[in-house]
């Protein structure tokens, strides 16, 4: 699985088709309001749409010359299938209001764009239409499209993040695959049933008003932020102070599956999970390259708690903090453990809405801010449907490469091992810092992950051109 920016992007070249949805009608009201996540993502757009908050996407290929008509009916299909797609929103006084067309409104209609005779000439057609047709206030907030050539076809899909995350792009690839197999005649699209994202949106603000001041989740992030903002990474990163730069994503191999398998084995003698272990580790390398005493980071916690949002498209993520002590001459059997119990503090906290804690603290709200904090998240996509083909496939996720401030770290587990994809501004400074804490980490992963090479290789970053079951609620 390959994670880059848009500008870091290069397909191979062909015909360009895009996958026009258009709706009868102009949609109702609906009386799910945004959830805070999409809140926060939606009022940023609104007061700095130019800063390009935006939008994620998806690719991958198909054997052989796209069924035009087949792609379109698949895509039809997906989109009455979810309803986060057929929603936008609008300011209605402080806050915002929800439209929702019914499925039976959309059709889906193939736009042909001509021949492209580079990559570069199909990234700035995606770079153009991504940023001009995504918006969370305008419907179709998304993007779909094939690059068309007669071995094989690339597939992309680009939407707002106001309607998605990391586990619901990953269902895109065997969702929309099934669909078009059955529209050319293949077998049958056995797809489980969707849930709705606006009923979680319901289920959330309907927990957001029994959530009071002296909540436990309330009084612990109190705590946590009155010991200031996390870092993001304590080294050098060449950025002014509130300053932001263009943003750079890295993707590395940690550990192979071997080493993974063996770096599981080691975690569980620490009595710690996977990804408390690679978490631990990440603390220990910013420990021994930066002297630090504590391992702070605001994490993404999944919150598709309930079976009925497994296979639903939509952001179903919360914020939780998680904090634990790196001392001098610590080892990893103790930074793990130390992980795992800061992993379980935080696991308590995911359902809990933190937009709707600082609601209720105003004073912690001013330390967290308003720009989008630098995050840690870990995910297991081992099990997501088609996750077994995605290298076959070219599978891979694309960033919009908006201005960042600070390091942005995504574990992945995949069948292949453990990857990890580093967000950073991008500037001499940051980089050769992140480097370093690479290097560091690989130095301490090694040796916990005794696999099958007795000389471990050197971290190679994957090239930046392309060449389970989604997390359960709360879990980190």
């Amino acid at each position: 699985m390959l994670v880059c920016t848009i500008r870091d992007y290069l397909p191979e070249p062909g015909e360009l088709v895009e996958f026009r949805a258009s709706a009868t009608g102009d949609g109702l009201d609906h009386p799910a309001g945004a959830c805070d996540v999409q809140t926060s993502h939606v009022r940023r757009h609104l007061t700095a749409p130019e800063a390009g908050h935006g939008w994620l996407a998806t690719f991958f290929d198909l054997p052989g010359r796209a069924d035009i008509g087949a792609l379109a009916r698949a895509w039809r299909t997906w989109l009455r299938r979810h309803d986060a797609l057929r929603t936008w929103f609008a300011s209605e006084g402080a806050g915002l209001k929800r439209r929702l067309l019914p499925p039976e409104a959309v059709t889906v209609c193939p736009v042909g764009h001509g021949a492209h005779a580079s990559g570069e000439a199909v990234r700035a057609w995606m770079r153009e239409r991504f940023a001009s047709a995504i918006s969370p206030v305008t419907w179709p907030g998304f993007v779909a499209g094939a690059i068309v050539r007669d071995k094989s076809s690339t597939l992309f899909f680009a939407v707002d993040h106001a309607h998605t995350d990391g586990c619901s792009l990953a269902r895109v690839f065997a969702e929309i695959r099934a669909l078009y197999t059955a529209e050319t005649g293949g077998a049958p699209a056995l797809l489980p049933r969707t849930g709705s994202h606006l009923d979680y949106c319901l289920a959330e603000a309907r927990s957001n008003a029994a959530l009071d001041p002296a909540h436990p989740v309330a009084t612990q992030w109190v705590d946590f932020l009155s010991r200031g903002l996390p870092a993001s990474l304590a080294l050098p990163l060449g950025v002014e102070p509130g300053g932001r730069h263009p943003s750079v994503y890295e993707t590395v191999d940690l550990l192979d599956l071997p080493q993974a398998e063996a770096f599981a084995a080691a975690c569980r003698r620490a009595g710690a999970s996977f990804a408390a272990g690679a978490i631990g580790a990440l603390a220990l390398a910013e420990h021994e390259l930066a002297g630090t005493s504590h391992y702070r980071r605001l994490m993404v916690a999944h919150t598709r708690g309930e079976r009925r949002w497994h296979a639903a498209q939509g952001w179903f993520v919360n914020l939780v903090p998680v904090e634990f002590p790196v001392t001098d001459g610590r080892s990893f059997t103790a930074a793990a453990g130390a992980a795992h119990h800061a992993l379980g503090r935080a696991q308590a906290m995911a359902a809990v809405s933190p937009a709707r804690v600082l609601e209720l603290h105003p004073a912690a709200a001013l330390t967290l801010g308003s720009t989008v904090p630098p995050v840690l998240s870990y995910v297991d996509l081992r099990h997501t449907p088609g996750s077994r083909d995605w290298t076959a496939a070219g599978f891979g996720v694309l960033g919009s490469g908006a201005p960042v401030g600070g390091v942005s770290v995504w574990l992945w587990r995949l069948w292949q091992g453990l990857r990890l994809t580093v967000a950073y501004p991008d500037n001499p400074v940051a980089r050769e810092s992140v480097h370093r804490y690479l290097h560091q980490l690989r130095r301490i992963l090694e040796p916990a992950a005794v696999g099958s090479r007795t000389t471990p290789p050197p971290v190679v970053a994957l090239p930046r051109a392309a060449a389970p079951e989604p997390a359960p609620a709360g879990s980190l």
